[in-house]
């Protein structure tokens, strides 16, 4: 199942509290957030970009998916 679309903030000028609420949406478990105006749409898209961390792991799973096509990964 696919992660939830967190809701609108309503502020479209203050960057910093958009930053926060998508901050606040990803550690509830929020993939997306909804925009009402560019200006927000940097801001989500930067907030959910996966981390040096996050991608680093996709990688290992990848890797260890092609040495064995067989089994669970994690």
């Amino acid at each position: 199942m696919p992660p939830s679309v967190d809701g609108v903030t309503l502020d479209i000028q203050d960057a910093a509290l958009i930053a926060g609420d998508v901050a606040f949406g990803r550690r509830f478990g929020f993939g997306a957030k909804l925009c009402i105006h560019p200006k927000q749409v940097y801001a989500v898209n930067h907030g959910f970009m996966p981390s040096d961390a996050e991608r680093g792991w996709a990688v290992r799973v990848l890797a260890a998916l092609a040495e064995n096509l067989r089994g669970a990964y994690s």
